[in-house]
């Protein structure tokens, strides 16, 4: 049996996109902009934010110290994050239409994510894509992070699949991609044109600068492996 495991944020879920939301919001709606360009509070959350990698509680009082003028409390900032960046997710291009596909011929699927249970939860849930999976493997949930192969190991397990016939398709070059190699699954690499890591040799099977670009290499080899 072949399987597919996926990451979420960046991978299906665009996140970089949902926090460029909260930032507009933001700056539109507490006037910043009479202090700073939109650009330049963009690059600020984002640089604070380091795509997601931050712990939420230490970005919250990041953002509170650098802009407290503007709000009231901390709970305002926590509030807009929460909306615009949980439950308004935005899926890739092509995500629900290759999904379906896979669907369709009973691939079993299943996601590896970092993060909170409350957070990536929601992001699934308000994304529409749950349905989608059989297997939800959240780091909080299972007290290991990615790239511990450990929570691949979990993941292989749950899905009922061998690592030699399963997929990885993810976007960080260590946690997605080396971190499931070393159980010698086979990988695709969306790597919206973002370097690969100087801290691993690069180790996927294939690559693509978006998620329908990696999927239309992945599905077919899928399918012929059925």
């Amino acid at each position: 049996m072949t399987g597919i495991l996926f990451d979420l944020d960046e991978t299906l879920i665009d996140r970089t996109s949902a926090v460029h939301q909260f930032c507009e919001s933001l700056w539109h709606g507490q006037k910043i902009e009479r202090q700073m360009t939109l650009d330049a509070f963009t690059l600020r959350v984002l640089d604070l934010d380091r795509v997601g990698y931050t712990p939420r509680s230490e970005f919250f009082d990041q953002m509170w110290a650098e802009f407290r003028p503007y709000f009231s409390s901390k709970q305002d900032i926590e509030f807009s994050f929460y909306q615009s960046v949980w439950e308004t997710p935005t899926l890739f291009d092509g995500v629900l239409e290759n999904l379906s596909v896979l669907r369709a011929k009973h691939v079993p699927m299943g996601l590896v994510t970092n993060g909170s249970v409350k957070a990536q939860s929601a992001k699934i849930e308000h994304s529409g894509i749950g349905p989608f999976f059989s297997v939800v493997v959240v780091s909080e949930a299972v007290g290991l992070k990615k790239p511990d192969s450990r929570i691949f190991q979990e993941a292989l397990l749950d899905l009922g699949v061998d690592a030699e016939d399963c997929w990885f398709v993810g976007d960080h070059p260590v946690n997605d991609i080396w971190g499931s190699k070393q159980l010698g699954l086979n990988t695709g690499w969306v790597h919206h044109d973002r370097p690969w890591s100087v801290d691993v040799e690069p180790c996927f099977d294939i690559q693509g600068q978006g998620f329908s670009d990696v999927m239309s290499l992945v599905i077919p080899r899928v399918l012929a492996s059925l």
